[in-house]
């Protein structure tokens, strides 16, 4: 009998449990804020491997990965902003649909980017300049890129000419395939280049970047290494003049420009890390 009752209980457990999850299921699919299509446009092979339908992909394990439901709503964004929602781990539509819109809580755009379909004859290329660079400066650059259409754009030639005259070395890793003949472009202004999907944006680049430059023992020649992409145009004023200003500042990183949403931070489209960073173990932190 108690066997029995036992097994009533857990039936009565996970009736709940199913019907909560369908109810908290329909209410994120009947809302504006979820798109079927386009979550699955961005999450195809995600949605797949779980074997279940997109929106209790995003109510069970798609939030938790920083996924968006749709272009109106931000995952990330109303978790950090909101403690509650981050400390009891609830799915952060939900929270907003049920509770969180009557109570005024702001939201913000996703910003998940659906790209073209790459052009046909685009491919994985990577060179290495015959030249070993002479790191006199002790300056080197990693550059991150990306390219939608698999070529390289005036204004990144630009940024890395002028880039060039401060560094002894640019690596430059792109997250895209590349038209081969596009890479000439690059011959003589970088040391190191690499065109690959690889989905990580540009931490993945800078990423990539930095554990070129250690296997090939470049980080022992580094007094200052710089991260810096391609989403932005520049530089207006000579490079130069910002390092010389920089030079004997008392700091161990520095940055152009800092930004208050969510918190404080530095933002990643150039940095610039000094020797204490970069330098072997036990007296950094890389």
């Amino acid at each position: 009998m108690f066997f029995f009752i036992k097994i009533l209980k857990k039936i009565r457990y996970l009736y709940k449990k199913i019907k909560s999850n369908l109810y908290a299921g329909f209410i994120i699919w009947t809302s504006r804020y979820f798109n079927r299509k386009w979550y699955m446009s961005l999450y195809n092979l995600d949605v797949k491997k779980s074997h279940l339908p997109p929106v209790f992909h995003y109510l069970k394990q798609g939030f938790k990965e920083g996924k968006d439901p749709s272009p109106l709503f931000n995952t990330n964004f109303y978790i950090n902003k909101y403690v509650d929602v981050k400390t009891e781990n609830i799915n952060p539509l939900l929270h907003y649909l049920c509770k969180g819109r009557a109570e005024g809580r702001i939201i913000s755009k996703s910003k998940e980017i659906i790209l073209p379909t790459p052009p046909s004859g685009i491919k994985t290329v990577k060179f290495t300049a015959k030249e070993t660079p002479d790191i006199s400066t002790g300056r080197i650059a990693i550059f991150a890129s990306f390219s939608s259409n698999g070529k390289i754009d005036d204004y990144v030639i630009y940024y890395l000419i002028e880039l060039k005259k401060v560094t002894d070395a640019i690596i430059f890793i792109s997250d895209n395939k590349i038209f081969p003949k596009e890479v000439l472009k690059l011959k003589g202004l970088v040391y190191h280049a690499k065109f690959e999907r690889h989905k990580e944006y540009d931490f993945g680049s800078y990423k990539r970047g930095f554990v070129y430059v250690k296997k090939k023992g470049m980080l022992k020649y580094c007094s200052e290494l710089i991260l810096c992409n391609d989403s932005c145009f520049g530089p207006i004023y000579p490079f130069l003049n910002l390092f010389k200003k920089m030079q004997n500042r008392n700091c161990d990183f520095w940055g152009l420009v800092s930004n208050q949403d969510i918190n404080f931070h530095i933002q990643s489209y150039f940095y610039v890390f000094k020797q204490k960073i970069i330098s072997p173990p036990p007296h950094s932190l890389i």
